[in-house]
């Protein structure tokens, strides 16, 4: 028979539970709040991926990794974020998302979706110009 000690420390053992589930789910995943990191005349790439995301990986795997575009991205302040708050931010509407953005702040180049090491390049080097707009 179970004493009232035994049921007591098992409902802290599941509100303990409850609360480690609130926070990894609600509040881990905002990510960072990226603030004035890029030095004045510098560019921002902003990377906005998540943690169930199957593009999101391939692309930090196969493209971020990639020397070429390692390289590339040198020339950039890179920041990248993930979470609710920073979809809001950057209106994100699919992972991965990626931003450039002027040294003042000013969305220049937006992409979104898997792109391979090549594609990935000819993106960042092409004009400055949202995705979709002529």
């Amino acid at each position: 028979m179970t004493s009232n000690w035994d049921r007591l420390g098992g409902l802290v053992f599941v509100l303990l539970g409850a609360v480690l589930v609130y926070v990894v789910f609600t509040k881990a995943h905002d990510g960072p709040r990226p603030g004035p990191v890029a030095p004045a005349d510098r560019q921002q790439l902003v990377y906005n991926g998540g943690p169930a995301c199957v593009h999101c990986a391939r692309m930090e795997r196969d493209t971020f990794k990639n020397h070429r575009v390692a390289e590339r991205l040198g020339q950039f302040s890179v920041v990248k974020t993930s979470g609710r708050a920073a979809n809001e931010r950057y209106k994100v509407t699919a992972l991965p998302t990626y931003l450039v953005l002027s040294a003042d702040g000013a969305e220049m180049r937006r992409g979104s979706g898997y792109r391979g090491p090549d594609e990935f390049l000819a993106w960042l080097d092409g004009p400055n110009r949202r995705e979709g707009e002529p």
